[in-house]
């Protein structure tokens, strides 16, 4: 198998030279790069496809970075985003970020020296700069459902806000007052529009929103959730009612009120949020606001080869809103015999 060194051999440079045109650093001149590309070749240093992506500087991967590979809503989206990957003719690249900043860091320089001809993130990052370098690049990035703050770049979403304002309004005319919300951290956009949909609901029917610690913040996982959801449903809050964020959170709310005694809804009124099958199988089924999540993977891909099209490469970023309907079941209305 061939190595750096028979690159270096063949092209006349040093070590380092390959190693930075390998990186795709800047600082090498393009004559020298593109000896170092075509000894890369001649000495076949990497498969046909990738020499060909350090040619044209793009290959036919997409990148699809994901928090955790495990939850159902991502599950949805990868199937969504791999179906319409196959369609274009491209390979789908699946990076499980584990919602660590750090872990997200190590797949995205990863991704750079493939050539992924485009990156499709939810960011666990909240950082702008993290996705800038492939921007600045003119490598496509989307985001799907949470986008850094000051990015300029697509972004598919479920409209969370009118999701958490249309469970909210239904709880309050089920007769609910103490409504809690479990949401991620507020630096994340789509946290911060479900806050704006909690209080709007309130707003819209007269109703003064309870203390700002029925907002809880900063859950990421199902262990957060359970442990922010018996907070919520003791003193001094007393909750009568949780609205979540997401399917992780969901679970970790249905966990917990299950393991107090908690009945649902009689004592707490539960609302969930995803894409996931068992919502209308467990007891009693629970009130959703739907995500559809392959949807969310189908329009990112199209998003990215749009862009990846030279006459649509310099348009404004796109924004596309998907409907998140409430699905009411059982776990938020009081059955009145």
């Amino acid at each position: 198998m061939a190595t750096i060194r028979d690159v270096a051999l063949v092209a006349g440079v040093s070590l380092s030279t390959v190693s930075n045109v390998m990186r795709g650093r800047s600082s090498v001149r393009e004559p020298i790069r593109q000896r170092v590309l075509q000894a890369a070749e001649q000495v076949g240093y990497l498969p046909d496809g990738l020499a060909r992506a350090l040619r044209t500087g793009r290959s036919r991967s997409l990148a699809l970075c994901v928090p955790f590979i495990t939850n159902p809503t991502v599950a949805g989206i990868i199937r969504g985003a791999a179906r319409r990957a196959h369609a274009a003719n491209y390979t789908l690249t699946i990076c499980d970020l584990e919602n660590d900043p750090q872990i997200e860091q190590t797949h995205l320089e990863l991704i750079a020296q493939q050539r992924a001809a485009a990156v499709i993130t939810l960011a666990a990052s909240d950082e702008p700069s993290t996705y800038q370098w492939f921007l600045d690049r003119g490598i496509p990035v989307v985001f799907v459902d949470r986008r850094p703050p000051g990015v300029a770049a697509d972004f598919v979403t479920p409209d969370h806000r009118a999701g958490t304002e249309a469970a909210v309004r239904h709880l309050l005319e089920s007769g609910r007052e103490r409504i809690g919300l479990l949401t991620g951290p507020r630096s994340i956009g789509s946290s911060l529009v479900r806050i704006e949909g909690y209080r709007a609901a309130y707003a819209a029917a007269g109703e003064v929103a309870p203390e700002e610690g029925f907002i809880s913040t900063g859950h990421r996982t199902s262990t957060e959730a359970d442990a922010a959801t018996r907070a919520l449903i003791s003193a001094p809050y007393r909750a009568d009612a949780v609205v979540c964020g997401n399917a992780s959170l969901t679970l970790g709310a249905l966990s917990a009120l299950r393991d107090v005694g908690v009945r649902i809804p009689d004592d707490v009124a539960l609302v969930g949020a995803g894409d996931v099958e068992w919502a209308r199988l467990v007891d009693p089924p629970l009130t959703m606001i739907q995500v559809d999540a392959e949807a969310l993977g189908e329009n990112a891909v199209d998003l990215a080869i749009r862009r990846l099209a030279p006459k649509s490469a310099q348009d404004p970023p796109r924004e596309i809103y998907l409907t998140a309907p409430l699905i009411v079941r059982a776990s938020s209305v009081i059955r009145r015999d």
